[in-house]
């Protein structure tokens, strides 16, 4: 959802006062070390892996932070835009304040934008689950550093051809999961479709149940029944909830599906402290194919 321009207003002044007051100190001494700044923690990782130590890479959002439909931005995330060499979005409304920074500041940053490379063409913005658009992702920062900065191009497209290896290895478990059909997932919300469909899985949700969710509303009360009858059924192979956005109601739905042993399988929006999205990707893929162990 987009801010009210006043907002912006109210941070320009700020950000220009920083500007000035950055200008009249000592000049600082040339730095060969790009910046990159991403939206969220998930796309600063993949930053990260194809950067090494050739770019500096800040997210604006903190790993923990909430939900990106809702971070309000200040003065310090604008002062990021405009001072980045490339600003890494995910995009469809997903990250819409970042497009605010761009549009507010003068950047002259190269800007990567998932939703323009992504080949999906539903409404799911939740783009850091489709492998191949992680790659086309990766792919891009690869080429902006190497234009940016050419004389660290062959170390940048190291990085990306390992980067590129690691979602292969995990995208081949994807693919043997597939092999084992067919399946189903009910998902509290369509954060990992992308991730089930590509593994076989058919979505079974109620719409109305992962929009309400997803919306950060009540679920419809026929549409909570609808899916503990298939829980409780054991007509379902996993449910897939969004542990960054819990509720009673989708605590109900868990209880349901360990009830009726039906595997529950924990995705979030952000990564773990620490923790690599290579790794995080591949752990989620691990939990999935241990419930069918």
């Amino acid at each position: 959802m987009r801010r009210p321009t006043r907002f912006l207003a109210a941070v320009i002044p700020a950000v220009m006062a920083m500007l000035l007051s950055a200008c009249s100190g000592s000049p600082s001494a040339p730095t060969s070390q790009l910046s990159i700044v991403a939206s969220t923690p998930v796309w600063a990782s993949v930053a990260q892996a194809i950067a090494g130590t050739d770019a500096r890479v800040t997210s604006l959002i903190q790993s923990g932070a909430g939900n990106p439909h809702d971070y309000a931005a200040g003065a310090a995330d604008l002062l990021a835009v405009e001072r980045a060499d490339i600003v890494l979005a995910n995009g469809n409304g997903y990250d819409d304040f970042v497009e605010q920074l761009i549009d507010a500041s003068s950047t002259s940053a190269s800007v990567v934008r998932a939703s323009d490379l992504t080949a999906r063409t539903d409404d799911n913005e939740h783009y850091w689950f489709d492998i191949e658009t992680v790659r086309a992702v990766a792919l891009a920062i690869r080429d902006a550093m190497s234009a940016a900065r050419p004389e660290v191009a062959a170390e940048v497209n190291e990085r990306f051809t390992a980067f590129a290896g690691g979602l292969d290895e995990i995208q081949s478990r994807v693919l043997a999961l597939a092999a084992h059909g067919p399946h189903s997932v009910l998902m509290t919300e369509p954060l990992p479709e992308y991730l089930f469909a590509d593994a076989g899985f058919e979505n079974v949700t109620p719409e109305t149940l992962s929009r309400a969710v997803e919306d950060g509303n009540e679920i419809p009360a026929l549409a909570l029944q609808s899916a503990q009858a298939v829980l409780a059924e054991g007509g379902v192979s996993i449910l897939a909830i969004n542990a960054s956005e819990l509720s009673a109601q989708t605590e109900a739905l868990r209880d349901v599906a360990k009830t009726s042993g039906v595997p529950v399988i924990e995705a979030t929006e952000s990564l773990p402290d620490g923790t690599s999205y290579l790794a995080w990707l591949a752990g989620i893929v691990t939990q999935i194919e241990r419930s069918h162990d």
